[in-house]
């Protein structure tokens, strides 16, 4: 009896199809290496209301746009005002990379690998 109940039971399981919400294809490198955010290092060139300009030790720029929701901080993670930053301060900025908006901005912290 144990074993038709058994191959019943793996009987049901074997016709069972698998739907597609159940189904996950693997994602291909180009998926796995899509990143939202990025992070910049270096000194602050020009600070606007709109932008930050930021430039790191070769000498390259990075134009990073700011808006309301952009948050300046400390290195002890404090809350600052965007007119406590000056230029040539040090800082790192995190960004969206699907718009180019800066989502923080934090003084006085090394890059780090």
């Amino acid at each position: 009896m144990l074993q038709f109940a058994i191959g019943i039971f793996l009987s049901l399981m074997i016709s069972v199809p698998i739907s597609a919400a159940q189904y996950r294809p693997l994602k291909n490198d180009a998926e796995k290496n899509t990143r939202t955010k990025k992070l910049v290092f270096g000194k602050i060139a020009e600070l606007t209301p709109e932008k930050i300009i930021i430039e790191n030790e070769n000498g390259a720029q990075k134009t990073i746009e700011l808006n309301h929701k952009t948050q300046f901080r400390t290195a002890k993670n404090k809350g600052l005002k965007a007119t406590e930053m000056k230029p040539g301060l040090m800082v790192r900025v995190l960004f969206r990379v699907s718009d180019g908006k800066a989502l923080l901005v934090q003084e006085g912290i090394p890059k780090q690998f």
